[in-house]
């Protein structure tokens, strides 16, 4: 897992990959992201996530057989834009 910078949307940096995939499924050999916050926490609701330690940013990645340059470039080139 990793945190986005406050104020970054996971979901619009989610959206600019173009090797790993967006899922909330994670169970496959390909390289999977979730925004957690936004997806299987969501029920819990702010005030309890922010309790246990999930905020709005938080990512999971769960790495497949992709080489791993492959993968720090995709996640480079999806945040490049909200660097800053």
């Amino acid at each position: 897992s990793f945190e986005l910078k406050h104020g970054i949307d996971p979901l619009a940096v989610l959206d600019r990959l173009r090797l790993i995939i967006l899922s909330s499924h994670l169970s496959d050999n390909r390289t999977l992201a979730i925004p957690v916050a936004q997806t299987i926490f969501w029920e819990l609701g702010a005030e309890r996530r922010a309790e246990m330690g999930i905020t709005d940013g938080l990512v999971r990645l769960s790495v497949g057989i992709e080489p791993v340059a492959d993968l720090q470039a995709d996640l480079r080139n999806a945040l490049a834009s909200f660097n800053g």
